[in-house]
């Protein structure tokens, strides 16, 4: 099986990586287009693929962010991505997307429809899905795993395959090089789920079971 993982951001580069590890153990091929910046974070996992786009936002959405970009040829960096992968068709049997919408709507306008898409910019706490979106999601994507559940339960609600395994920024949070116990004193810490196998594994699933469990809630696509 060949995949390609797609990520639209330096810090999408960072968390896709780290699932793109774990494929690369049980599938014949993974490849990455980072769509922004030169794909650092891909060295010594996979290789990378495709043009290269520089955006004045680095691919962080904030207010205003969207226009200074398209100010700055996101409109000619977007088709020349949706040209590779026309130029392409066939190359990959699955498609994975981490980020925001973009990402699926690149994929689908290059002839890929995506089978995974990692949402790690909505939220059902602080920004919701417009109508416009879960549609386009609908249309673009066979199954979308989100930061949460309630995010998840607004997408199923309109019959799309969506759940929640954990977050995906919080489990790729690099490990730090010194000891922070002194830190701490008498501070609580917190542990979360292993989400990047979920995430794997659930990529590796037909249909999502959102009654299982973070950790149980996956079986093997293989």
């Amino acid at each position: 099986m060949r995949v390609l993982v797609i990520s639209n951001g330096y810090g999408e580069d960072a968390m896709a990586a780290f699932l793109a590890r774990e494929l690369s153990r049980h599938v014949d091929l993974v490849e990455a287009l980072p769509t922004v910046g030169p794909g650092n974070s891909y060295d010594g996992i996979c290789e990378t693929v495709g043009p290269r786009g520089d955006l004045a936002s680095e691919g962080h959405r904030k207010v205003g962010s969207l226009l200074k970009d398209f100010q700055h040829g996101l409109a000619f960096t977007a088709l020349s991505h949706v040209k590779f992968m026309r130029d392409n068709k066939g190359r990959w049997d699955k498609v994975v997307t981490v980020g925001d919408i973009i990402g699926p709507l690149m994929s689908f306008a290059g002839g890929y429809k995506v089978d995974l898409h990692l949402d790690v910019y909505n939220s059902g706490y602080a920004r919701q899905y417009s109508t416009a979106e879960k549609q386009t999601l609908k249309r673009t994507t066979r199954k979308i795993l989100c930061r949460d559940d309630i995010l998840a339960g607004s997408l199923r609600a309109l019959d799309i395959d969506a759940g929640f395994a954990g977050n995906l920024m919080m489990d790729t949070v690099p490990t730090l090089g010194i000891d922070v116990a002194p830190l701490c004193k008498d501070k609580i810490a917190v542990t979360f789920c292993q989400a990047v196998a979920n995430m794997r594994q659930s990529f590796l699933q037909p249909r999502w079971t959102p009654s299982t469990g973070c950790h149980n809630a996956i079986r093997s696509w293989f």
